[in-house]
């Protein structure tokens, strides 16, 4: 019998020598005791022919120097027998080069020991192996790890399996990256999980695939955080479809970058949802193209929300339409702005406005 000290001092021309009866024998205390230029020495049959426990007596050392070709001589077995302190041993680029074969022994144990830096190694068809139950030991740092590129090889069903703590691990990229299929495939208590940030990277094909129903998931901080561009994008059904807690969250930065089109589809119970801080958003063009109805659904003190700007945007009919809370909410010197090439007529003047106010 070799004593360890004797294996120890084994060269990479005897190791080959040993076969595979002979290699069988040694004990899991002088396989732990084969030196790294010996392990190298072994040949892609003799690491298939190693006992599990023989494999699982490797140090993480001696697996880290593991060749490619002897990293895919191992069976499932063997895989499968690794301890975590020898899953940790596996560099990102032989955890990256196991076979999907290979990759699925791995235990639900041993991919929760799985570092960031061998996460990232992992190939899209190693990703693509992630179960519910092999996904579910993914930490949020670690799901935080994959690139944007992986998270975009994440299905659907994958990305529907995901805990609210492991969707906050995804990042604004990996958002911005997801395909229509990978958006709509967020459950009603993800989308209420999402960050601003996360939010705010929904494309607009993304977020015209959500539509309404989808969009109404998310809580109004997210609303809020919906990128302009994205929002300008929106068939304005989608935009008739908001709620009007959606609308009061909308931010005047929202609000300004609405088409004619998509202001068109609010309605006057949507209108009137609007906020002081986010009216101010209006710009004169926008206001103009209001109609009376939209005009008159807005509160006194939304109106007086309005830039001075804004206001001079009025039509005649629109300022014809003015409640009388809507007039005495009015400034002197926007009042004064009304005197414009557009609002000469008497009935439309400043002073008519004034002796309605005497009036009523």
């Amino acid at each position: 019998m070799l004593f360890r000290s004797q294996l120890v001092g084994l060269t990479t021309d005897q190791i080959p020598a040993l076969s595979t009866t002979q290699l069988a024998a040694l004990t899991t205390t002088q396989v732990a005791g084969l030196s790294i230029m010996a392990l190298s020495g072994l040949t892609e049959t003799q690491v298939a022919a190693m006992s599990t426990s023989q494999i699982a007596s490797l140090t993480s050392t001696q697996v880290t120097n593991l060749a490619a070709s002897q990293i895919g001589a191992l069976t499932t077995a063997q895989i499968a027998a690794f301890t975590t302190t020898e899953v940790a041993g596996l560099t990102a680029l032989q955890l990256g080069e196991l076979t999907t074969t290979q990759f699925s022994a791995l235990t639900t144990t041993s991919l929760a020991s799985l570092t960031q830096a061998q996460i990232v190694g992992m190939s899209a068809d190693q990703i693509a192996l992630l179960d519910g139950t092999r996904l579910a030991t993914l930490t949020r740092t670690e799901i935080a790890s994959l690139t944007s590129t992986q998270a975009t090889e994440l299905s659907t069903t994958q990305i529907a399996a995901l805990t609210t703590t492991q969707v906050a691990g995804l990042t604004a990229a990996d958002f911005g990256a997801m395909s229509t299929t990978q958006i709509l495939s967020l459950t009603t208590t993800q989308l209420a999980s999402l960050t601003a940030a996360q939010a705010g990277a929904i494309t607009a094909d993304g977020l015209t695939a959500l539509g309404a129903t989808g969009m109404a998931a998310l809580t109004s901080y997210g609303f809020s955080s919906l990128s302009t561009w994205a929002i300008a994008s929106l068939d304005p059904s989608i935009v008739a479809g908001w709620t009007t807690t959606e609308v009061s969250s909308l931010s005047s930065v929202q609000l300004s970058a609405l088409t004619a089109d998509q202001l068109a589809a609010l309605s006057s119970t949507q209108m009137a949802a609007l906020t002081y801080g986010t009216v101010s958003g209006f710009t004169s063009t926008q206001l103009s193209g209001l109609a009376t109805t939209q005009i008159a659904a807005i509160s006194s003190a939304m109106i007086a929300g309005l830039t001075t700007t804004a206001i001079t945007g009025l039509t005649s009919t629109q300022i014809g339409a003015l409640t009388t809370g809507e007039i005495r909410s009015l400034t002197t010197t926007e009042v004064a702005r009304l005197r414009s090439e557009e609002h000469t007529s008497e009935l439309q003047s400043p002073m008519y406005l004034v002796c309605r106010l005497l009036l009523e």
